[in-house]
């Protein structure tokens, strides 16, 4: 019988580990809408500022010295940032459709990976415009981006909602549960060796042990 405990604790471990890997899957949903909010909380920062440059006559004061070069190149690289961080939440999202495959959790993310796409493909565009001086149509497609990202955020925001709702109260309840079973298990079957070790002569008390564990 100390095969058949083994195989149940066995058993409650894999279904313990599934329900890790959906607790997983939902904080990863969380950090990923958390860095989408972020990087496009930064994207509007960087158009409010490419506006500022756009007034200032794109960069030229009346002198028609480029007084703002510096500041245009600095836009240039945070921009060039952005684009990277951006890359990253990709990744994040890649992973993220692996988790759901894994747990089976039948999650669909094709309106935030078109968000996200979106946003990217803005934010190149941004990047075309500043190097062509055009700050005013940089600026409005960071916007863009920025709402962008704000969507894809906020669709994984409600997404891990709705799967807390639906799976949350039961599964930390199983989680409860399958502690208890576990501790158990581990404590039959220690109960079971050392009686075992006990009786090893005594064969009739040894048969009624195994009785009392099947």
């Amino acid at each position: 019988h100390m095969a058949n405990t083994q195989e149940k604790l066995a058993k409650e471990l894999d279904r313990m580990l599934e329900l890790f890997k959906k607790l997983e899957f939902q904080q990863k949903m969380e950090d990923t809408a958390d860095k989408l909010d972020k990087l496009a909380d930064k994207q509007d920062q960087l158009a409010q500022q490419q506006e500022k440059n756009a007034d200032n006559k794109d960069g030229k004061d009346k002198d028609g010295k480029d007084k703002d070069a510096k500041s245009s190149e600095q836009l240039k690289q945070d921009q060039q940032k952005l684009n990277e961080d951006l890359k990253d939440a990709k990744k994040d999202i890649e992973d993220l459709k692996k988790l759901n495959e894994d747990t089976k959790s039948g999650q669909d993310f094709k309106d935030v990976e078109k968000n996200v796409e979106t946003a990217d493909k803005q934010q190149q565009d941004a990047q075309q415009n500043q190097n062509q001086n055009q700050n005013k149509q940089a600026a409005q497609n960071q916007k863009s981006a920025a709402n962008n990202m704000h969507e894809a955020a906020s669709k994984l925001s409600n997404m891990k909602q709705q799967m807390e709702e639906e799976q949350n109260a039961e599964d930390m309840q199983a989680i409860r549960q399958l502690l208890k079973n576990i501790v158990q298990l581990s404590f039959d079957e220690e109960k079971l060796m050392a009686d075992v070790k006990e009786t090893n002569i005594n064969v009739p008390r040894f048969l009624d042990l195994m009785k009392e564990q099947q």
